[in-house]
């Protein structure tokens, strides 16, 4: 069985969930059913979309590590669980699309649904 991924609020197409955010929206909530198998873990990382710049271009959230140096705003989980996080949008932003990429093993579940705040 290979490594599965799903959502029941989004849409779905070669590893990316990608979930339309109405407008002065503050951000989403990632909700994330994690099942490890036999795998390593679970990269995720967001990308949001503001149409009023460009209605294709995506932008990677950044944020500064104790360098100041910008790092990509990534979520790797390793242990199978059920886990909610918060991701701040502008308010602009209708877009949100989350890569994933599972590392290792065959038998990795997740299921990642998005709700809009």
């Amino acid at each position: 069985m290979p490594n599965a991924l799903s959502s029941r609020t989004s849409s779905v197409a070669n590893g990316v969930v990608s979930h339309p955010v109405p407008a002065k929206a503050q951000g989403v909530h990632l909700y994330l059913k994690y099942t490890k198998g036999d795998g390593t873990s679970v990269l995720i990382i967001p990308t949001f979309i503001d149409p009023e710049l460009d209605p294709t271009d995506e932008y990677e959230p950044v944020y500064f590590d104790a360098n100041m140096a910008p790092a990509v705003l990534k979520y790797v989980f390793a242990v199978s669980g059920n886990y909610r996080v918060p991701v701040p949008m502008a308010l602009s932003e209708k877009k949100v699309n989350l890569a994933v990429a599972f590392t290792g093993g065959t038998t990795q579940v997740l299921v990642l649904d998005v709700r809009t705040e």
